[in-house]
């Protein structure tokens, strides 16, 4: 289950690389970390399967997660519209509900 979180998390950055509500210089780690995953040049070649496809792996994975918060906050923002809605929607749902017993 914890790979399809991941899953989620990058289409949340791609969605959030091409935004253009959000200024350029919040985007850098995204970008440079997808442009590392196309690029040829790579700390250990992909042409040796396996081992060449980590530190790709390893890239994205430190970016999804160096951007967790801001890709929180910008999925709640598409969720719900607006950051601060969101917070306090997210605060009503994590409440418990006791019904009095008569």
């Amino acid at each position: 289950m914890r790979i399809f979180r991941v899953i989620a998390k990058i289409k949340i950055a791609f969605k959030y690389l091409f935004d253009s509500n959000v200024k350029f210089r919040k985007k850098i780690l995204i970008f440079f970390g997808f442009l590392y995953l196309i690029s040829p040049i790579d700390l250990l070649p992909d042409p040796v399967f396996g081992i060449g496809l980590i530190d790709d792996l390893v890239v994205l994975l430190a970016v999804i997660f160096s951007m967790k918060e801001k890709l929180n906050e910008y999925e709640a923002k598409l969720k719900y519209g607006d950051i601060k809605e969101a917070k306090q929607c997210k605060v009503i749902e994590l409440l418990e509900y006791k019904e009095d017993e008569k």
